[in-house]
């Protein structure tokens, strides 16, 4: 049959709520098997609407279209069997990070290794499958993956990229998105350019106004050439992932994605520095044991946010991402 009519091997007319447990007392518990939920009810009721779904982390969503990791569109076909479960929801995580690859994203970003590549003659592809490139990466460790998926998105933006980037949809793209993607495209570019992400060593990039930053990612600007690239990627991805939650709507699935808060070597704190505290990383303090003995604490490489400034602006910041 269909693979709605099976869950976790189980038909899903034979499943059911189990017996009442005699150790929890007085308290109860369901396993809801569907969500009768109709999808008209997103979101107007999202207080009451109780939910059931999946979660995945894309990275880890492989099929044979990809190379050994999930890209965009393979959440599609992952929406079918949520729908035919009759689950309502799908948890997509890690769309703006890749296994092994620095965090220096933008929490608007999607990581371009989850770009679908179309064909590419320097590739010696003609159809999108990727070919001999796609084996070389296939089974790759994180590290070195996600690198090379980069690379080859940039050679099929030399080959293809140019008839994208003159259209009215990626203009439009970039003028109504470009708070967040100059910003993103011109550290990725500086990154490159100067070795490290550790923007203290950039010399007179370490500091940019919103008004430089603009400048230098602009037509004209003097890194306008390489952020092109990093527009043209989002774009794609901005394109795929619309179609997927298209999909995903006329499903009647529910796409969540979490939104990345801990920013280390990141162009969130780069671009508005003054929403964070110089000097100060998020951290677990020191902990005692019960012998008495007290553990050192961790410092996880994430700037601080400036919590007063938000107040005093609205929150704008947060309610943008």
């Amino acid at each position: 049959g269909s693979l709605g009519a099976r869950w976790l091997g189980h038909a899903l007319s034979d499943l059911r709520p189990p017996p009442k447990d005699p150790l929890a007392g007085d308290g109860h518990y369901v396993i809801v098997v569907k969500d009768e939920a109709p999808p008209d009810r997103w979101p107007q009721e999202r207080e009451e609407l109780k939910a059931a779904g999946l979660s995945v982390a894309l990275s880890q969503l492989t099929s044979v279209h990809g190379f050994g990791f999930g890209e965009i569109p393979d959440l599609g076909p992952l929406i079918d069997f949520t729908a035919e479960c009759g689950l309502t929801a799908l948890h997509v995580e890690g769309l703006e990070s890749f296994p092994g690859a620095p965090e220096r994203g933008y929490s608007h970003a999607i990581h371009p290794a989850y770009l679908r590549l179309g064909p590419s003659p320097s590739l010696g592809d003609t159809d999108g499958g990727g070919g001999e490139a796609k084996r070389l990466i296939h089974g790759a460790p994180p590290g070195k993956a996600w690198a090379a998926k980069v690379a080859l998105l940039k050679r099929t933006f030399q080959d293809t990229g140019r008839s994208t980037v003159e259209s009215d949809g990626f203009a439009t793209f970039v003028q109504d998105e470009g708070h967040w993607l100059k910003p993103y495209a011109l550290f990725e570019v500086l990154c490159e350019d100067k070795g490290t992400s550790d923007a203290s060593q950039w010399g007179d990039h370490q500091r940019l106004t919103p008004t430089q930053i603009d400048s230098l990612s602009s037509p004209g600007g003097g890194k306008y050439v390489a952020c092109r690239f990093y527009y043209w990627a989002q774009y794609l991805l901005h394109l795929q992932l619309k179609k997927v939650s298209e999909h995903a709507r006329r499903k009647g699935v529910a796409l969540v994605c979490g939104m990345p808060c801990a920013t280390g070597d990141r162009s969130d704190a780069w671009s508005r520095p003054e929403f964070f505290r110089d000097g100060r990383c998020l951290g677990s303090p020191p902990t005692a044991t019960a012998g008495g003995k007290v553990l050192g604490g961790t410092s996880w490489g994430c700037a601080s946010y400036d919590w007063e400034r938000f107040g005093r602006e609205g929150y704008g910041w947060w309610l943008g991402r």
